[in-house]
C-alpha cells in the first residue's frame, strides 16, 4: 500500500540505524531484496513492515491504528493474494523520510520523548510534530507541541530568558532550523510563531536566502510572504534597539554624587559630570558600532555584558546604578510586549 508525500519537508538527523537485510519470508519484488530493516524498530513479534525509501520497520499494527485513524484505515484495506510480505507480513509504503517515521514511531512505541530531564533535538520534534499532524495522532501532536512551546514560552519575559541557553543550543545544533519551524508555525498555526519569528530575525541575511537543508538534500526557504514580513521585521527591530540603547543612560533624582559635582553650569548626577568618563558617551559609543553587532535585531539582550560593566563602574553611585538597572528593566519589558504578539 503507498500513503500520499507529506506536504512539508524532511528534518536533518542522522541516517536511521539499520541492519543487512535478513528477514527471509516470502517477498514478490525483487526490490524487497534490498531493503535494511531498522536495528531498534524491527519486532520479531511485529504485524505489519513499514517501507520508507529502503529501510524497513517491522512493528505492531494495532497500536498504530489505535493511536491514528489513518493507519487504522490504512491497515484496514484487504490486501490481495499475491501482495508483497516480508516475514508473511504485509508491507506499507510510505513516502515519508525514514529519519521522521524512525522518531514517530520511537515516540509511540518506546516512549523515547517529551522527557523533561533533556530536550528533544528540534529536527526530532518537528519530524514528530509534522508526522503527527499528518496522521491525525492527536496525543503525540500535542505532546510535540507543548515541547516545542516550551522552548518559545510567551508567559514573560522572564521565563523567555530562563530557556535562552537551551533553545540557543537546539538552533545552534541545527543551524538554520529556525526556518522549519517558523514555516510549520504558520502551517499548524502554533502559539510559538510570533516568537520563531523573532529568533528568524537574528539570521544573517545570507542564511535567510540560503534556507534549512533536510537530510535528502532538499531545501526549505521562507515563503516570499514570509521573507517580506521577516525583513520588515527586522527594520523594526533596529529602530528599537538603537532607541533603547541611546536613552539608557544612569541618571537617578537622588544621585549621591550630585552636591559634590557643582560647576558654573549646575549640579550635575554622575553621569553629566564632566569630570567623569560618562556612560552616555560609551553608549553613544556602542550606538554608533551597532551596525557590527549581532544583537542588532534582538533588543532583548541588547548590551546584557556592556550593561554588567556599567554597573561595576565605581564612579556611578549605587543610586545611579540602580537607576541605571531598572530603567534597563524597564526598556526590556516593554520590548517583550512588542515582540510576543
Amino acid at each position: 500500500m503507498d500513503a500520499s508525500s507529506s506536504n512539508g519537508d524532511n528534518a536533518a538527523r542522522k541516517r536511521p540505524r539499520t541492519e543487512a537485510n535478513q528477514n527471509g519470508g516470502n517477498t514478490s519484488h525483487g526490490e524487497t531484496s534490498q531493503l535494511r530493516r531498522h536495528s531498534e524498530l524491527w519486532y520479531p513479534d511485529g504485524n505489519v513492515v513499514v517501507v520508507s525509501k529502503n529501510i524497513a520497520f517491522r512493528i505492531y499494527g494495532g497500536l498504530l491504528a489505535r493511536h491514528s485513524p489513518i493507519f487504522k484505515d490504512m491497515l484496514s484495506l484487504n490486501q490481495p493474494a499475491d501482495a508483497e510480505k516480508i516475514a508473511g507480513c504485509p508491507i506499507v509504503r510510505l513516502a515519508d523520510q525514514p529519519e521522521d517515521l524512525e522518531s514517530l514511531f520511537l515516540a509511540l512505541y518506546e516512549r523515547r520523548f517529551f522527557k523533561s530531564t533533556e530536550a528533544t533535538p528540534m529536527t526530532t520534534l518537528l519530524g514528530i510534530l509534522r508526522l503527527a499532524d499528518k496522521y491525525c495522532i492527536d496525543d503525540l501532536k500535542e505532546e510535540a507541541r507543548k515541547e516545542l512551546s516550551s522552548h518559545f514560552p510567551k508567559t514573560s519575559l522572564a521565563e523567555w530568558e530562563r530557556t535562552r541557553p537551551t533553545r540557543q543550543k537546539l538552533l545552534t545544533d541545527s543551524p538554520g532550523i529556525i526556518i522549519p519551524v517558523v514555516m510549520m508555525a504558520l502551517q499548524l498555526r502554533l502559539d510559538v510563531y510570533h516568537l520563531a519569528l523573532y529568533e528568524c530575525c537574528q539570521l544573517p541575511i545570507a542564511d535567510l536566502f540560503r534556507g534549512f537543508t533536510h537530510s535528502d538534500g532538499t531545501v526549505e526557504q521562507l515563503s516570499w510572504e514570509i521573507m517580506q514580513v521577516v525583513m520588515e521585521q527586522r527594520e523594526r527591530l533596529q529602530i528599537l534597539s538603537k532607541a533603547k540603547v541611546r536613552v539608557c543612560k544612569p541618571k537617578s533624582p537622588s544621585c549621591s554624587k550630585r552636591a559634590l559635582n557643582y560647576t558654573h553650569a549646575g549640579y550635575f548626577a554622575c553621569v553629566d559630570s564632566p569630570s567623569i568618563p560618562t556612560l552616555a558617551a560609551r553608549v553613544d559609543l556602542h550606538t554608533e558600532k551597532l551596525k557590527n553587532f549581532p544583537q542588532l535585531y534582538d533588543p532583548l539582550s541588547l548590551f546584557a555584558e556592556v550593561l554588567a560593566q556599567m554597573l561595576q563602574d565605581n564612579s556611578l553611585c549605587q543610586e545611579c546604578k540602580s537607576a541605571l538597572q531598572a530603567q534597563h528593566q524597564a526598556m526590556k519589558e516593554d520590548c517583550w510586549r512588542l515582540v510576543r504578539k
